[in-house]
C-alpha cells in the first residue's frame, strides 16, 4: 500500500510531465506562428513598392498608406484605403503583391491612367514613382528607399 507521499510525489511527477508536454506544445506553436511572420515580413521586403502618397482630392493631400500585401482603394467603409469623395465605387481597385512587384486592378479601366497615359489593360504593375489616377483621384508610388523615384514628380 502507497504512503499519502508517494502519491503525493507521483502526481507532481505526471503534473510536470504534463507542464513539459504543454510547454513544448506551446513553443512549437508559437515557434510555427513566428515562421509565418517572418516569411511575410520578407516577402513584403521584397516589394518594390512601400506606399502610396495621395495627391488629389485635395483633403487627403500628402497621406500616407502603407502596403503590407494585399489592399483595397474604394470608397466602402470596409475598403483598406477609402477615399469617398472621388466617384470610386467599393473596392474600385485592389493593390497586391506579385512576385516582389505591386500590382494595382481596376473594376472600370476607362478611368485609369498612370503616368498620363491611359491603361489598355485592367491589372498593371506599379513601378516607384509612378503616379496613378484613377476616376477623381490620384496617388504616387513610393519605392523602398522612402521617396519618389522614376518620372513623376509632385
Amino acid at each position: 500500500m502507497e504512503t499519502a507521499y508517494d502519491m503525493l510525489a507521483s502526481l507532481a511527477r505526471y503534473l510536470f510531465v504534463l507542464i513539459m508536454l504543454f510547454i513544448i506544445a506551446a513553443s512549437a506553436v508559437l515557434s510555427a506562428r513566428e515562421g509565418r511572420m517572418m516569411r511575410r515580413a520578407k516577402r513584403i521586403a521584397r516589394t518594390n513598392i512601400r506606399c502610396i502618397k495621395i495627391i488629389e482630392p485635395n483633403e487627403m493631400m500628402g497621406r500616407r498608406f502603407y502596403i503590407n500585401g494585399e489592399c483595397t482603394i474604394g470608397s466602402g467603409d470596409n475598403d483598406d484605403i477609402v477615399i469617398g469623395s472621388c466617384g470610386l465605387s467599393r473596392a474600385h481597385a485592389r493593390l497586391f503583391d506579385h512576385k516582389g512587384t505591386v500590382c494595382i486592378s481596376v473594376k472600370r479601366k476607362r478611368f485609369f491612367l498612370i503616368n498620363e497615359t491611359q491603361q489598355h489593360s485592367r491589372t498593371v504593375e506599379l513601378e516607384p514613382g509612378n503616379r496613378v489616377r484613377i476616376m477623381d483621384a490620384e496617388f504616387v508610388c513610393i519605392g523602398a528607399g522612402g521617396e519618389e523615384d522614376g518620372n513623376a514628380q509632385i
